[in-house]
């Protein structure tokens, strides 16, 4: 048995479809501006909520 017991048996990521998986990726600045985006309708999905919330209160109040 070798010295290392970690490398005798097989890894457990497949390097080639790493590989691919990163080849698939956007570009750092497309990223960017893509988690900018999301996060501005996250933010204006949580005010609509937020309104639906006050209006049911006031309904039910």
């Amino acid at each position: 048995m070798a010295a290392d017991s970690s490398l005798d048996h097989d890894h457990p990521v497949d390097a080639e479809r790493v590989a691919h998986a990163r080849s698939r990726l956007l570009p750092a600045e497309d990223a960017a501006r893509l988690a900018s985006l999301l996060s501005l309708l996250a933010h204006c999905l949580r005010q609509l909520v937020e309104r639906s919330k006050v209006a049911a209160a006031r309904e039910d109040g």
